[in-house]
């Protein structure tokens, strides 16, 4: 469903080999679903469903921490903050934040 070789779909393949775990709240959910429901893209619905479910069952659910720091993509704050919080708890190398922007997403294979 995403490229292989993209950022995107190596988080998600190392995400799904249990490599990785993704830190999550409910609007980068939120996010996912938005992005890869989208019909320009064109995946298939049911991918799109075992791929969020598979996800969301391997994250870590995370608050977010209040973050002062204007980031250069306003949209990456959401994952920054989560990773800020996590971080108060657990090593920064601990965690990856997972971030799909459309802009990543290969649109050719589904």
């Amino acid at each position: 469903m995403l490229n292989p070789q993209s950022v995107p779909g190596k988080v998600v393949q190392e995400s799904l080999h249990g490599s990785i775990v993704p830190i999550v709240n409910e609007n980068i959910l939120w996010e996912y679903d938005n992005v890869l429901y989208r019909p320009k893209f064109k995946f298939n619905p049911d991918s799109v469903k075992i791929l969020l479910d598979d996800l969301q069952k391997r994250a870590i659910f995370s608050k977010e921490a209040e973050i002062n720091d204007i980031l250069s993509d306003p949209n990456d704050t959401v994952f920054f903050a989560v990773l800020s919080e996590i971080r108060k708890y657990k090593p920064a190398y601990s965690f990856i934040p997972t971030s799909f922007t459309s802009s990543c997403v290969n649109q050719s294979l589904t």
